[in-house]
Protein backbone atom coordinates (compact mmCIF):
# COMPACT_ATOMS: atom_id res chain seq x y z
CA UNK A 1 0.00 0.00 0.00
CA UNK A 2 2.78 2.40 0.89
CA UNK A 3 4.50 1.61 -2.42
CA UNK A 4 1.36 2.63 -4.29
CA UNK A 5 1.22 5.93 -2.40
CA UNK A 6 4.91 6.56 -3.11
CA UNK A 7 4.35 5.86 -6.82
CA UNK A 8 1.41 8.29 -6.87
CA UNK A 9 3.57 10.96 -5.18
CA UNK A 10 6.32 10.45 -7.80
CA UNK A 11 3.80 10.72 -10.64
CA UNK A 12 2.37 13.96 -9.21
CA UNK A 13 5.90 15.39 -8.87
CA UNK A 14 6.72 14.44 -12.48
CA UNK A 15 3.50 15.99 -13.78
CA UNK A 16 4.14 19.14 -11.78
CA UNK A 17 7.60 19.40 -13.42
CA UNK A 18 6.03 19.48 -16.88
CA UNK A 19 3.33 21.94 -15.81
CA UNK A 20 0.31 19.62 -15.62
CA UNK A 21 -0.02 20.15 -11.84
CA UNK A 22 1.03 23.09 -9.69
CA UNK A 23 4.57 22.81 -8.33
CA UNK A 24 4.84 21.29 -4.84
CA UNK A 25 7.76 21.72 -2.50
CA UNK A 26 9.24 18.82 -0.54
CA UNK A 27 7.60 19.80 2.77
CA UNK A 28 4.13 19.98 1.20
CA UNK A 29 4.56 16.54 -0.36
CA UNK A 30 5.72 15.04 2.97
CA UNK A 31 2.76 16.60 4.83
CA UNK A 32 0.31 15.27 2.23
CA UNK A 33 1.90 11.81 2.33
CA UNK A 34 1.74 11.84 6.14
CA UNK A 35 -1.94 12.80 6.04
CA UNK A 36 -2.75 9.94 3.68
CA UNK A 37 -0.88 7.24 5.64
CA UNK A 38 -2.20 8.57 8.98
CA UNK A 39 -5.76 8.39 7.70
CA UNK A 40 -5.32 4.87 6.34
CA UNK A 41 -3.54 3.66 9.49
CA UNK A 42 -6.32 5.01 11.72
CA UNK A 43 -8.57 2.42 10.05
CA UNK A 44 -6.61 -0.29 11.91
CA UNK A 45 -7.95 0.88 15.29
CA UNK A 46 -10.73 -1.32 16.68
CA UNK A 47 -13.98 0.31 15.61
CA UNK A 48 -16.90 1.10 17.91
CA UNK A 49 -19.19 -1.90 17.35
CA UNK A 50 -16.34 -4.34 18.07
CA UNK A 51 -14.60 -2.39 20.84
CA UNK A 52 -14.68 -4.27 24.15
CA UNK A 53 -14.26 -1.08 26.19
CA UNK A 54 -15.16 2.55 25.50
CA UNK A 55 -12.77 5.01 23.89
CA UNK A 56 -12.70 8.77 23.47
CA UNK A 57 -10.10 10.14 21.05
CA UNK A 58 -8.71 13.59 21.86
CA UNK A 59 -7.66 14.42 18.28
CA UNK A 60 -7.82 13.18 14.69
CA UNK A 61 -4.47 11.33 14.81
CA UNK A 62 -5.86 8.41 16.81
CA UNK A 63 -2.84 8.50 19.14
CA UNK A 64 -4.29 10.46 22.06
CA UNK A 65 -7.34 9.72 24.15
CA UNK A 66 -8.88 7.74 26.98
CA UNK A 67 -10.04 4.12 27.09
CA UNK A 68 -12.08 2.48 29.86
CA UNK A 69 -13.21 -1.12 30.07
CA UNK A 70 -15.30 -2.69 32.82
CA UNK A 71 -15.55 -6.32 31.83
CA UNK A 72 -16.88 -9.64 33.02
CA UNK A 73 -15.17 -12.75 31.62
CA UNK A 74 -14.11 -11.26 28.25
CA UNK A 75 -11.48 -12.53 25.83
CA UNK A 76 -10.14 -10.73 22.78
CA UNK A 77 -8.22 -7.57 22.07
CA UNK A 78 -8.72 -3.87 21.42
CA UNK A 79 -6.33 -1.75 19.35
CA UNK A 80 -7.16 1.46 21.21
CA UNK A 81 -4.68 4.14 20.12
CA UNK A 82 -2.20 4.53 17.30
CA UNK A 83 -1.63 4.87 13.63
CA UNK A 84 1.25 5.65 11.32
CA UNK A 85 3.19 8.81 10.62
CA UNK A 86 6.42 9.98 9.04
CA UNK A 87 6.80 12.24 12.07
CA UNK A 88 7.68 11.05 15.57
CA UNK A 89 5.06 11.53 18.29
CA UNK A 90 5.74 11.50 22.02
CA UNK A 91 3.03 10.11 24.25
CA UNK A 92 2.63 9.78 27.98
CA UNK A 93 0.84 6.50 28.54
CA UNK A 94 -0.80 5.95 31.94
CA UNK A 95 -2.94 3.01 32.95
CA UNK A 96 -4.73 1.57 35.96
CA UNK A 97 -5.85 -2.03 36.12
CA UNK A 98 -8.01 -3.79 38.69
CA UNK A 99 -8.14 -7.53 38.01
CA UNK A 100 -10.68 -9.79 39.69
CA UNK A 101 -9.92 -12.77 37.45
CA UNK A 102 -8.24 -13.58 34.15
CA UNK A 103 -5.75 -11.22 32.56
CA UNK A 104 -5.54 -7.98 30.64
CA UNK A 105 -2.15 -7.21 29.08
CA UNK A 106 -1.25 -3.73 27.90
CA UNK A 107 1.09 -3.71 24.91
CA UNK A 108 2.68 -0.96 22.88
CA UNK A 109 3.82 -1.44 19.30
CA UNK A 110 6.53 0.91 18.02
CA UNK A 111 7.72 0.53 14.42
CA UNK A 112 6.72 -3.14 14.37
CA UNK A 113 8.22 -4.13 17.74
CA UNK A 114 5.82 -5.13 20.53
CA UNK A 115 6.57 -4.38 24.19
CA UNK A 116 4.45 -5.62 27.09
CA UNK A 117 3.85 -2.90 29.68
CA UNK A 118 4.26 -4.12 33.26
CA UNK A 119 1.96 -2.79 35.96
CA UNK A 120 3.32 -2.12 39.46
CA UNK A 121 1.97 -3.90 42.57
CA UNK A 122 -0.82 -1.28 42.84
CA UNK A 123 -2.02 -1.97 39.30
CA UNK A 124 -0.56 1.22 37.81
CA UNK A 125 1.62 1.90 34.79
CA UNK A 126 3.13 5.15 33.47
CA UNK A 127 5.79 5.73 30.83
CA UNK A 128 6.71 8.13 28.03
CA UNK A 129 7.19 6.68 24.55
CA UNK A 130 8.31 8.07 21.22
CA UNK A 131 6.14 6.61 18.51
CA UNK A 132 7.56 6.28 15.01
CA UNK A 133 6.31 4.59 11.89
CA UNK A 134 3.35 2.32 12.51
CA UNK A 135 2.69 2.35 16.26
CA UNK A 136 -0.10 1.76 18.70
CA UNK A 137 -1.48 0.65 22.04
CA UNK A 138 -3.40 -2.60 22.45
CA UNK A 139 -5.07 -4.46 25.29
CA UNK A 140 -5.28 -8.25 25.13
CA UNK A 141 -7.92 -9.89 27.32
CA UNK A 142 -8.05 -13.52 28.44
CA UNK A 143 -11.19 -14.34 30.46
CA UNK A 144 -10.77 -10.94 32.12
CA UNK A 145 -13.08 -9.69 34.83
CA UNK A 146 -12.23 -6.28 36.21
CA UNK A 147 -11.54 -2.72 35.14
CA UNK A 148 -8.83 -1.05 33.09
CA UNK A 149 -8.38 2.64 32.31
CA UNK A 150 -5.76 3.90 29.83
CA UNK A 151 -4.88 7.48 28.97
CA UNK A 152 -2.58 8.49 26.12
CA UNK A 153 -1.58 12.17 26.18
CA UNK A 154 0.71 14.29 24.05
CA UNK A 155 4.04 14.75 25.80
Amino acid sequence: MLRILAIIAVIVMLFSRVGLFPAFDKDTIIRCYDTVISTLAKLSLTHEPWLIGERELYDQSGCYGEYICEASDVSGSDFVFGGASVYEKRIKLTAERETLSGSAELKIIIAGETKTCHFDKNGRFEEIFTLSGASGVTVEYERFTGRIRITSEEE
